[in-house]
């Protein structure tokens, strides 16, 4: 179990994060009902999810100088060679990397993947790293929750404005970039998510 203060936690293996004893809705439960996998196999998710996770915690070492290079998985190799290109193509310096969290006011908690600056910009730009082969604009959704939490911890530096993206590797040693634009939109949405995702823990609603 990880620690962040003195009421926040988060448990890695369980995913679950707690604010003194009390449970918090993450961001992807929050989102998840604008995801419909009923008709994908199961077996599938749970390979694009290994794959998925794989990928983040390659990404992640890399970013942190922590990774063994020597012994990552062959199939990860493509992926993070991607992840470098983009670090490399557009100076991106990270200042938050997968660092749990939680907002203050609105009671929700997540994991962003990246919140850095690119080279030339002073607007910071959140970043969320997908494996799917497709961006689904739910993304930005997500990226709006993590976005407002970042606004509220010390790391975010009270940033008032933060471009949102989402870098997709596609396995090949490329990436492609997708900026979310629509903030009022996306907010509107996320926000509204997170009523109804209280409004049914209030009600008993599953």
């Amino acid at each position: 179990m990880l620690n962040f203060d003195s009421e926040f936690h988060f448990c890695p293996e369980a995913h679950r994060y707690t604010m003194g004893g009390i449970e918090l809705p993450s961001v992807t439960t929050i989102c998840a009902p604008l995801y419909d996998w009923k008709y994908v196999d199961k077996d599938l998710l749970e390979r694009k999810a290994a794959l998925g996770t794989a990928v983040h915690l390659a990404c992640q070492l890399w970013d942190e100088g922590d990774l063994d290079e020597d012994d990552l998985d062959p199939v990860i190799v493509p992926y993070l060679a991607g992840w470098k290109r983009f670090v490399a193509d557009v100076g991106f310096a990270v200042i938050i990397n997968e660092q749990p969290m939680y907002h203050p006011l609105l009671g929700y908690a997540g994991t962003p993947d990246r919140f850095g600056l690119v080279h030339g910009d002073p607007v910071p730009t959140l970043i969320d790293i997908k494996t799917t082969s497709v961006i689904s604009k739910a993304v930005g959704v997500q990226t709006c929750g993590y976005t407002e939490m970042i606004k509220h911890h010390p790391l975010g530096k009270g940033a008032r404005k933060v471009r949102r993206a989402a870098v997709r590797l596609p396995g090949d040693g490329t990436y492609r970039y997708h900026q979310f634009d629509d903030i009022t939109a996306d907010h509107a949405c996320f926000i509204g998510l997170l009523n109804l995702h209280k409004w049914r823990i209030h009600n008993g609603k599953p």
